[in-house]
């Protein structure tokens, strides 16, 4: 019964794991020439800068729009 049930658990985690593997990594200047990150437009300047201060160079689709827009929606305090 515990044999099962971690192979049931392995199998689960190498589904993820090939899931993970299937989204490619950009850089930031792959992002900047098309322009538009997580299906929505923003400038150059902002998506350097937002890669900048989350202080990476390569990402994911997924992660690059998660860095972008929470850099873009961020409230400025004076």
């Amino acid at each position: 019964m515990a044999t099962a049930k971690k192979e049931v658990e392995n199998a689960v985690a190498e589904t993820t794991v090939k899931e993970e593997l299937h989204e490619s990594t950009y850089s930031v200047d792959e992002y900047c020439k098309a322009g538009v990150v997580g299906g929505k437009r923003y400038s150059k300047d902002l998506i350097k800068a937002a890669f900048k201060v989350a202080g990476v160079k390569n990402a994911t689709p997924t992660e690059a729009a998660d860095i972008v827009s929470k850099f873009a929606n961020k409230e400025v305090e004076n």
